[in-house]
Order: structure tokens, then C-alpha cells, then sequence
């Protein structure tokens, strides 16, 4: 019964399927019933009164209705003006970002001729499903949450703690190594949907894989350290770095962002390495190569996801224009069409073509950085829509810049460790490392100054497992470690030693090491 009412509308006592009450059909219907309702007045109170019916219905509501006519058809030309602009404003888009504004558009650029695996990731996230339950089990049914894990660069575990992990991951290790085995090859495209009018409501369960694979190998890396296997906890951190590499592909903004995330896990991992002094000469020049070749696909990666935002926006407003709007994730959802808005509502049309234009102008940018605040620029009719869909990309812009900021932090940190091997202790300074281990020392991205560097006592967030009632929870606090330290002062341009914190508008990114 419910299905079958919001199968149909009841309009004078007929049923009349929800697609056939356009939006602008309803209002077009209602001006002409008002207008025949007063004509219809006129007529009968010229009966009664014997008046002419053109002194009841006079010129100047003629003239009204003249009027709106000619406004119906300005706004008629003013749609075809915007019309072409917008496809003038598209192919400025495609001239920058090589690719046409479209769903087609974003299939090329993620598939690139690849075909898609669904097996490969079905049989991913039922292993890292598997491995979250049992992997942070702990005895009486306790568990730790692996985002709790993850997030503590410096965890304490004791004795009893650490053999219950590794027994946890002795009971997982057929499971890893068929995971492993499978990761051996590169790793397939994730079939993503994605289609015309519905852009922004794909479905992207893949980005929660790759961080949840992310963090479960820096956890897997940590336990080979505290085990002494240091093959093992190199081949796994590669791992890291492989998942991490491939998420440079994702299509969408929220994905690479994730991604950012999973190479700060990587590099988290990494930091592990050296303090263990596990890599060698060779795997450091080669680790060395391959951050400075991401520093400089990093560029290329913002502008893909500049370009899907391109994309979902121009979308957006194609869907709602074209009246083939859906709800995010549901297709069978019934919707009151909005194709007939040029013929009823032309004013409405052309306001919706000119955001559509000023969004895209807002997005023939080069980069996040250059897209306009939306907090900050002034809105008009003719933009105030656009903005809805144009948070403010500075963050984003920010992430990226901390990823160089890291990637140069590491580099420094790697020619530490070469220069450990080569003397047998740490530099005291950053420019001993030049010109031999450096040519040059690394800039702070967002100074163009050179990154700063600190050997001696370090202050770190360190964590160990406490437990509080019935929950098992990690807790933080502060600790001075004997370390090297190298860091940006990010986008504020204010040395906080280091840290970042929101809520203390600490902004740093970092690079460090414990040497004791």
C-alpha cells in the first residue's frame, strides 16, 4: 500500500504518475488557471453589471501580460547566451585539464585502459575485515580499535602486550600471506560507477581499503621491528608505499586526500626503518628516488582532483538543468522534474546557467590555492549557487603542501642515517650533510626557506595501552626523546617546534627520528 502511494499523485481524483508533474508545468498550469479564473470574473461581473468587459478587463493588464511575454522571451535569449557560455567555459576547462568536463572525462583519466578487478577487492576488504577483529584482540573479549593504534608514532606496549599481538598475528599469518602474495603484481582498478547526473553520488568504498590496508601494515611493520625480523618489516612498509602509490589514482578530491593520509603512514613506517637502522646504503638512495619522484607527481595529482571537482560541480548543475536529478545513492528515487523550467520559469533557467558558468570559472585555476575563498569573495545571484558547491579547497591545498614538506623532511632524515653509516654517529648540523649525502639542503615549501633541523632532546606524543572500566583505549601524553627533528613551519610561517594542532592553530609537518 505504501509502495503504491508514492507510486502516484491523486490530481483531481485521477492518478497521475510522478514524472508527469514537472515543476515547471505545475507553475505554468497555475498562472494559467489564475488567469483564466480572473477572466472569468471579468466576464461574469460584465453580465451583472452591463459594463463593457474591456473596462473590467483593462488595457493595462493586457499590457501586464504583453510584458511578461517579452520578458519570457529576453530571458529566452539570455538562456541561449548563457547556454553558449558555458559550453565556452567547458572547453576552457578541457583546454587546461586536457580532458572535457565530464563523467567520460573522469573514466579516462582513472581507468587509463585498465580494466577493473571486483574479485581482487572483494577478497580485500573481507581480509582486512578478518584481520581489525582478530589482529587487536586481546584476552576477555577486549579489543583496540586499529584508529587508535595507528595514530601513535611513539607506542610503549609491555612484554605481555606485545607477545599477545604477535601471537594474534602468528594465528593471521596463512591469511597475510595470501594477501601478500596477492599484492605481489600491481594492484587492479576498483570498478567505480561513475555516470552522467550522478557524479556526486558515487560510491567510493575502496578509499576506506586502502587507509584501513595502510594502517594495518604500519601496525604489521611495527610488530617485524619489535621482532627483530627486519627483511620482513622492510617488505611489508614497501607494501605500505605500494597502496599508497596506487591511491595516487584515485578520481575523486575525498580519495586523494586519503591517500595523502596513507603516505604519512608510509613515511610514519619509514622513521621506524631508520631508528631501527634496518635499511641499507642501497635501499636508501633508492627510498631517496622515489620521494623526491613523488615531490614531483604531486603537482599532477592536485590537478586530477582539481579536475573531478571540475567535474562533480559542472555535474551538478547539468543534472538539475537536464531535470535527471537523484537522491545520492538511491536511482529508484521518485523526483519532480525540472526539464520544463525554460518554458515556465526561463528567469530561473538562465540564474541556474549562470552559476554554472561562474563555477566553472571559479575552477580554471592552476591549482587549490588559486580557487576563490568562498568565505571571503562577494556573492551576487549570478555566483551565490555556484558557491554552495565550492567549499574552500585552501585545506586541501595545505595537505598537499604538507606532503612535499614531509617528503623533503624524510630525504634529510635518510641522509642522516647514510651519514650515521659512513662516521658511526649523527650530524650535529644539517649542513654536514652537504655536499656529499645532499646537494643542497631541501626549502620549506611554504617559505621557500630552507627547512629547519634539531638534534638533542625532542618533544613527541608517545602512547601506551591503558584500560579504564571496560574499555581498552590508547592514552597520549608528551615525552622528550634523544632524536633528530626536521620540519616546516607550514602555512603560518610560525616555528612550532614542530607540532600541529588545531586547537592550538599549530600548523608544523615533520620529520623525526629517536637516535637514543
Amino acid at each position: 500500500m505504501i509502495t503504491d502511494i508514492y507510486s502516484w499523485f491523486s490530481l483531481f481524483g485521477q492518478k497521475i504518475p510522478p514524472a508527469w508533474l514537472h515543476f515547471g508545468w505545475l507553475a505554468g498550469i497555475g498562472v494559467l488557471l489564475l488567469f483564466a479564473a480572473y477572466f472569468l470574473h471579468a466576464k461574469m461581473l460584465s453580465e451583472l453589471t452591463g459594463e463593457p468587459l474591456k473596462k473590467i478587463f483593462p488595457k493595462p493588464v493586457l499590457y501586464l501580460i504583453g510584458a511578461a511575454v517579452a520578458c519570457h522571451l529576453l530571458f529566452f535569449l539570455l538562456i541561449g547566451i548563457a547556454a553558449v557560455q558555458a559550453e565556452s567555459a567547458r572547453r576552457t576547462i578541457q583546454d587546461r585539464f586536457g580532458r572535457y568536463p565530464s563523467a567520460e572525462g573522469m573514466n579516462e583519466l582513472y581507468f587509463a585502459g585498465q580494466k577493473p578487478d571486483k574479485a581482487f577487492w572483494d577478497y580485500l576488504d573481507k581480509s582486512m575485515n578478518l584481520h581489525d577483529k582478530e589482529m587487536f584482540k586481546l584476552p576477555g573479549g577486549k579489543a583496540i580499535a586499529l584508529y587508535e593504534i595507528f595514530s601513535c608514532r611513539f607506542l610503549e606496549l609491555t612484554g605481555e602486550e606485545k607477545r599477545i599481538f604477535r601471537d594474534n598475528l602468528i594465528k593471521l599469518s596463512p591469511s597475510l600471506a595470501e594477501l601478500n602474495k596477492r599484492l605481489e603484481n600491481d594492484i587492479p582498478k576498483f570498478p567505480i560507477k561513475m555516470k552522467t547526473d550522478n557524479m556526486f553520488g558515487t560510491l567510493l568504498p575502496q578509499i576506506l581499503l586502502i587507509r584501513s590496508f595502510c594502517r594495518q601494515t604500519k601496525w604489521r611493520t611495527y610488530m617485524a621491528l619489535e621482532a627483530g625480523n627486519k627483511p620482513e618489516a622492510f617488505r611489508i612498509s614497501e607494501l605500505t608505499r605500494k597502496m599508497a602509490q596506487y591511491g595516487e589514482t584515485e578520481p575523486f578530491l575525498i580519495g586523494t586526500l586519503v591517500d595523502i593520509a596513507c603516505y604519512n603512514l608510509y613515511l610514519d613506517s619509514l622513521e621506524q626503518l631508520v631508528e631501527k637502522h634496518v635499511l641499507t646504503v642501497e635501499q636508501i638512495q633508492m627510498i631517496s628516488q622515489e620521494l623526491l619522484a613523488l615531490e614531483k607527481r604531486i603537482p599532477q595529482i592536485e590537478k586530477n582532483s582539481l579536475y573531478s571537482e571540475v567535474v562533480c560541480g559542472n555535474d551538478i548543475f547539468g543534472a538539475v538543468l537536464s531535470g535527471t536529478v537523484q537522491m545520492m545513492r538511491d536511482e529508484n528515487t521518485h523526483i519532480i522534474s525540472v526539464r520544463s523550467l525554460p518554458l515556465f520559469l526561463p528567469q530561473f533557467h538562465w540564474l541556474l546557467l549562470r552559476n554554472q558558468v561562474s563555477l566553472l570559472r571559479f575552477y580554471d585555476a592552476e591549482g587549490f590555492e588559486k580557487i576563490p575563498d568562498v568565505r571571503k569573495e562577494e556573492k551576487t545571484p549570478s555566483n551565490k549557487i555556484a558557491y554552495l558547491f565550492t567549499p574552500s579547497l585552501s585545506s586541501a591545498y595545505i595537505k598537499f603542501q604538507w606532503l612535499i614538506a614531509r617528503c623533503r623532511a624524510e630525504r634529510v632524515i635518510l641522509a642522516c642515517e647514510l651519514f650515521r653509516m659512513d662516521t658511526g654517529k649523527y650530524p650535529t648540523a644539517i649542513s654536514e650533510l652537504v655536499p656529499k649525502y645532499l646537494d643542497r639542503i631541501p626549502d620549506d615549501p611554504f617559505t621557500g626557506k630552507p627547512l629547519l633541523f634539531r638534534t638533542g632532546k625532542i618533544k613527541v606524543e608517545a602512547g601506551k595501552i591503558a584500560e579504564k572500566g571496560h574499555a581498552i583505549r590508547i592514552v597520549k601524553g608528551p615525552k622528550e626523546i634523544e632524536g633528530i627533528q626536521v620540519w616546516s613551519v607550514g602555512p603560518n610561517g610560525k616555528d612550532d617546534d614542530g607540532h600541529s594542532d588545531y586547537k592550538k592553530k599549530w600548523d608544523d609537518t615533520r620529520a623525526v627520528i629517536r637516535t637514543r
